[in-house]
């Protein structure tokens, strides 16, 4: 049996997110958003909620890629930019993913996010 989607999935505490930042401050920041992220990040008024589902959606989308983070493949290699109408979009390595979609969601303390490869 062949599939034709693949999902990934990733769930992550906005607090922890929030003790990273606490402790590491930029360094960190730059380890998991892109530079156009950043732009975004600092847009949105530095927001936990921002960098948190960007956390859980790059961890979704490497699960669906089926190969998570390796020596090739860096947090900063993958960027989900909102477009105009604020619907988030996969690029990687600055090149964008039309077959890869991605959800992300938040409550009060924890992002989620799924991707789908079709």
């Amino acid at each position: 049996m062949r599939y034709s989607e693949i999902i990934g999935c990733d769930i992550i505490e906005i607090d922890r997110i929030s003790r990273s930042i606490n402790k590491f401050g930029d360094s960190f920041i730059s380890k998991i958003l892109s530079e156009k992220e950043i732009e975004e990040y600092k847009f949105r008024k530095k927001s936990l909620t921002y960098i948190s589902g960007r956390f859980a959606a790059k961890e979704a989308v490497s699960k669906a890629l089926g190969t998570g983070f390796h020596a090739d493949l860096f947090f900063t290699d993958i960027s989900i930019l909102s477009n105009p109408l604020g619907v988030p979009e996969v690029y990687i390595k600055n090149k964008r993913r039309v077959d890869i979609h991605v959800t992300i969601s938040h409550s009060k303390s924890n992002a989620i996010s799924f991707a789908l490869i079709k």
